[in-house]
């Protein structure tokens, strides 16, 4: 597991983030934790949602790992295809009462574009990546719009493409970004939505990117060139100049 303890080493010198790199794994097993798995169930005394243990995993550092009993957000339960989901009504009355959709058409939309993984899944767990000691799937990194640009940067450094983005301001970080960036295979930034910063605590200037787990080196490696040629974070501002200084 060193080479992601170095990439996380990496990633925090080039952007200066100010919360750990997160790696996120899907089980292929059920119960398939790694040592010192915190569950929520076990562990908190109670069900949390994702955006909950992704801010445990960067802000604490700690491993935190999901099975069946551990979620208690219903959309992340729909999305995440474990455990028995909420069923559309419940879904269309919480987007509607809330205010997320104008009727029930609208809501029945919102649903049939929600990412969801393909088929049931076992769990999954979030830990820091300095302390990885499973394979990551996908690697999420918040930081500023300045610090994911030089993600992005660093991405069409090899791939010569642009990173998508999604914005709907729901589920932002558990599903628009960690499931869109795990079904697509391509890296994500997502505005972080309203149950992000209610219940997890992602600050008013923080993004998230996500980043399949392949893809993070040539992401590095591309950052460093660049890092070396003067395009960095924090950002040089132009300085030597003459001041127009107004007489």
């Amino acid at each position: 597991m060193e080479k992601w303890k170095t990439a996380a080493q990496e990633l925090e010198t080039l952007l200066r983030l100010q919360t750990f790199p997160v790696g996120v794994t899907f089980l292929k097993e059920v119960g398939e934790f790694p040592a010192k798995t915190r569950r929520p169930g076990e562990h908190l005394g109670q069900a949390i949602a994702p955006c909950q243990g992704m801010s445990l995993a960067r802000r604490y550092g700690w491993t935190i790992g999901f099975g069946t009993d551990d979620f208690s957000c219903p959309i992340a339960k729909t999305a995440y295809q474990i455990g028995e989901a909420p069923n559309k009504d419940m879904l269309r009355a919480f987007l509607t009462g809330i205010g997320y959709a104008k009727d029930e058409p609208a809501a029945d939309a919102i649903m049939d574009n929600f990412i969801t993984l393909p088929e049931k899944n076992n769990g999954l767990v979030l830990f820091p990546l300095s302390r990885a000691k499973i394979e990551p799937d996908i690697i999420l990194v918040f930081g500023t719009p300045a610090q994911l640009m030089r993600l992005a940067h660093g991405f069409g450094y090899a791939a010569g493409e642009s990173m998508t983005g999604a914005v709907s301001g729901r589920a932002g970080s558990c599903v628009e970004g960690l499931l869109g960036a795990y079904t697509t295979g391509l890296p994500r930034i997502a505005l972080p939505g309203n149950g992000d910063r209610v219940f997890a605590g992602v600050q008013d200037s923080e993004m998230v990117c996500s980043i399949p787990a392949h893809l993070l080196s040539d992401i590095i490696e591309g950052m460093n060139v660049q890092h070396k040629r003067g395009v960095r974070y924090p950002i040089p501002g132009l300085l030597n100049y003459t001041l127009p200084f107004p007489t």
